[in-house]
């Protein structure tokens, strides 16, 4: 939020959002984050390789994330 205050946004808050939701896999779930967004032009743009990105996105996501099916998401909303 401090970062928020100094680019001149005088009214910040914060929400912090989960949602229980059925991800399929984790390999499914890397697919969409790697190719589903931005994310995918700035692994070209750093001369990485998107498919590799995703097998090591699915092992960390199956190790952090295993059997529990929460998403979360930090919310800041700035005027």
């Amino acid at each position: 939020m401090r970062s928020l205050a100094d680019a001149q946004f005088s009214e910040v808050s914060n929400e912090y959002l989960s949602l229980e939701s059925a991800i399929p896999s984790a390999s499914q779930f890397a697919n969409g984050l790697v190719f589903g967004n931005p994310l995918y032009d700035e692994i070209l743009n750093r001369g990485g390789n998107p498919d590799e990105v995703c097998v090591s996105l699915s092992a960390a996501l199956e190790k952090e994330l295993g059997g529990k099916k929460t998403l979360c998401a930090l919310v800041f909303e700035a005027s």
